[in-house]
């Protein structure tokens, strides 16, 4: 609907407005844009899908590297993971035992959202400059204010995310409760998350090596399954462990898990962001993930700061 009503195509035009005037503007475009479409999708793949199949063939023809394109329509797709609404934190919040705020999951996405994007700025003015990518037209504020009108209906399709934050869930999200429940009951009755904490902390009793090696653990799962299981079957697992024993706030270890698993949509072997975008510039798996390479320096830079700063999550939701 957002494609063929014209959504998507208003959007990118008013980031384009904001900022494409940079050398490298167009990339920088994409980024702003998939900014504008987490408050309203939720979805890496879905992003890939429709503002990469305008943004990447425009960028190839505009005179950027097909791998280049993808890299940056992919990974700055994870933003709209951690911007709210997203469905992905609903899910986790359900398989924490229905005990943590969705609301506020979704204000303690957000910081860590924008700054995402912003750190996927500084490779992608990099690699610009030392390629040479081109600058888009600067627009005279008549046409900038004209194409902010246009943007204005689809910018006031975020505030779906106030209809959550204030408490008005779906059946979608009722069904999530049943599912996750009746699998954290499970893993309780066999003891998992009992035998998983004795045995890192066999390992270290250091909380800082032990987030490290969770983080790790998370980002190689992230590789081989999706999301949405994952969140499932590992959250009544790491929770205790990461809340109860290391004192992690429970909405921070919600970021930090979906940031983690978001990273992989972008890797492969399972990496669905990825596919999508290799599919829509029409490059091969190998070629994008090198592209990617610089990018994935500066998400796992995001996920560090999730993991030990805590204000990155906590500031907005202390508010409510």
């Amino acid at each position: 609907m957002m494609s063929q009503g014209g959504i998507s195509r208003r959007l990118v035009a008013f980031a384009n407005a904001l900022i494409g005037r940079v050398r490298g503007g167009l990339a920088q475009v994409n980024i702003l844009a998939s900014m504008f479409f987490g408050g309203i999708r939720g979805s890496a793949v879905a992003d890939v899908s429709s503002i990469g199949a305008m943004l990447i063939p425009m960028m190839v023809d505009d005179g950027y590297d097909a791998d280049f394109a993808v890299a940056v329509t992919v990974t700055s797709a994870c933003e709209g993971i951690l911007i709210p609404p997203s469905h992905n934190m609903i899910i986790f919040a359900m398989a924490a035992g229905g005990g943590v705020s969705v609301g506020k999951l979704f204000l303690g996405g957000l910081i860590p959202g924008v700054g995402l994007g912003l750190l996927l700025t500084i490779p992608t003015a990099i690699i610009a400059y030392k390629r040479g990518y081109p600058k888009e037209a600067p627009y005279g504020w008549r046409k900038t204010l004209k194409i902010a009108r246009d943007a204005v209906f689809g910018l006031f399709t975020i505030i779906i995310m106030g209809g959550v934050i204030s408490g008005v869930f779906t059946a979608t999200e009722s069904a999530a409760v049943a599912a996750a429940s009746s699998f954290g009951y499970l893993m309780a009755f066999l003891r998992i998350p009992q035998a998983v904490t004795n045995g890192l902390f066999a390992v270290t009793d250091n909380r800082i090596v032990l987030l490290l090696l969770i983080n790790l653990m998370l980002l190689v799962l992230g590789t081989i399954m999706d999301m949405a299981p994952l969140i499932i079957i590992t959250t009544p697992i790491l929770y205790p462990v990461v809340v109860t024993h290391l004192g992690m706030d429970p909405i921070q270890f919600g970021i930090m898990m979906i940031l983690n698993l978001a990273i992989g949509l972008t890797t492969p072997p399972v990496g669905s962001a990825l596919f999508v975008g290799c599919s829509i510039g029409k490059i091969s798996i190998e070629k994008a993930t090198k592209a990617v390479m610089p990018f994935y320096i500066m998400m796992v830079a995001d996920l560090m700061l999730v993991t030990f700063v805590p204000a990155m999550t906590m500031f907005l939701p202390s508010f409510m």
